[in-house]
């Protein structure tokens, strides 16, 4: 069109060539229409910088990014697969998990009612629940879910992660006792027993699924009903040898998931 306009207009006027967008053909994959990806004032796009590092990526063999992200670019997800199908990449080949943020919540005393609180510093809500919580509580729901913390119970005793790490000191606290003193030879509920025993038998698939679909909101999951059913065996537990067993692998395995996979503290009672 643009040659024809130029063939209608008188012969002496000067024609410059005048510098263009640059495009990538994303149209062709599904997009919209194609997107620019260096303007003509020699600005480059978040689209060109976004595809050229997550290129650099896969070339390492890496084979999944995880992008930190609010829910609000939804359409932008789909310029950023077809560009990268531009470049070769298929859909399997290219794959990414959009991590949603954290949603606040506070109870408010006059009200009594949860209300939804505004973004806070980082600093300030580290502050506010510490470190433990804040992970606990961003890893217990799947990563492309919203995030909900509720900054007035966090800690608390019906608080989740309160519940977990409870379940650990107090099996620390029992076996400190069983070092000392030899209970009687009553044996607890043998139902409950066996499901703690089932429960900690079952760890090392749950990760290896959590780990395959980048999913540790199964390991959050799973370790709350460890410590559930570990507090009801607890509430009715005499020390004996069979005991003392299972005693030990629950306290073990509630350690290892909160502090070498979490990063999460497991309180112990002090000598």
């Amino acid at each position: 069109m643009s040659r024809q306009i130029a063939a209608d207009l008188p012969p002496d006027i000067e024609l410059k060539d005048e510098p263009q967008d640059w495009f990538i053909k994303t149209a062709d994959f599904g997009d919209e229409y194609d997107r620019v990806l260096q303007h003509r004032d020699g600005e480059f796009t978040q689209l060109l910088e976004d595809i050229a590092c997550y290129h650099q990526i896969f070339q390492q063999g890496y084979d999944k990014i995880i992008l930190l992200r609010p829910p609000t670019y939804t359409g932008y997800d789909l310029q950023l697969t077809a560009a990268m199908q531009c470049l070769g990449y298929t859909k399997e080949q290219f794959q990414f998990i959009i991590v949603q943020p954290i949603k606040l919540y506070a109870f408010h005393n006059a009200t009594q009612k949860i209300h939804a609180l505004p973004d806070l510093a980082t600093e300030e809500l580290i502050s506010a629940i510490g470190m433990d919580a804040l992970c606990w509580y961003s890893l217990r729901v799947p990563l492309t879910s919203v995030a909900p913390i509720n900054i007035s119970t966090a800690g608390q005793p019906n608080d989740s992660l309160f519940r977990v790490q409870s379940a650990h000191f107090r099996c620390c606290t029992l076996l400190q006792q069983a070092n000392q003193e030899t209970g009687t030879e009553v044996y607890p509920p043998l139902p409950i027993a066996e499901k703690l025993n089932s429960l900690l038998q079952a760890v090392p698939q749950i990760l290896e699924q959590s780990a395959n679909e980048i999913a540790l909101h199964f390991v959050i999951q799973h370790l709350e009903a460890i410590s559930e059913t570990c507090h009801q065996w607890l509430d009715s537990l005499s020390l004996t040898p069979p005991d003392y067993a299972l005693l030990l692998t629950t306290k073990q395995t509630i350690f290892d998931v909160l502090v070498n996979i979490l990063n999460v503290t497991a309180p112990e009672p002090s000598n």
